[in-house]
């Protein structure tokens, strides 16, 4: 089985193109239930409103059922901007958290990994992501 599907987004999705977008995801989704993982890589969107935001929480709605997880990856600082709003997606606030610790700003991916916390139900991931924020804290210290 496939280990991580990564789809890439590209141009805009908003209102006009979510429907066609849903479609094609949501089959794309279906054919590739084995996989590990789902990354909805972001770096090939010039555009991304709520209707957008409400698609992947869709998506991760869908994936969770399956319980795999799903992560997006090279969101535009308008797009995070468009995520934050979106307080039902605790993936959003953990994958921004993992942008921004690769990028080396440790500052915000803690603020990021708090954000989470506060909205993630599940015990083993909070634990996960508590001394994750541990970690980047002692590492600031140094």
């Amino acid at each position: 089985s496939l280990k991580s599907l990564t789809v890439y987004l590209l141009g805009d999705l908003d209102e006009c193109s979510t429907s066609n977008v849903k479609l094609i995801l949501d089959k794309l989704l279906y054919d590739n239930l084995n996989v590990e993982n789902v990354v909805f890589d972001l770096s090939g969107l010039s555009f991304m409103d709520s209707t957008g935001v409400g698609l992947l929480i869709g998506r991760y709605k869908k994936l969770k059922q399956f319980n795999i997880p799903s992560y997006i990856s090279g969101a535009s600082l308008s797009t995070e901007k468009v995520i934050e709003l979106a307080p039902d997606y605790p993936y959003a606030y953990y994958s921004l958290a993992l942008t921004y610790e690769l990028k080396e700003m440790p500052e915000k991916a803690i603020e990021y990994y708090v954000l989470y916390t506060g909205i993630e139900s599940d015990e083993k991931m909070l634990k996960i992501v508590k001394e994750k924020i541990k970690e980047l804290e002692d590492g600031i210290k140094k």
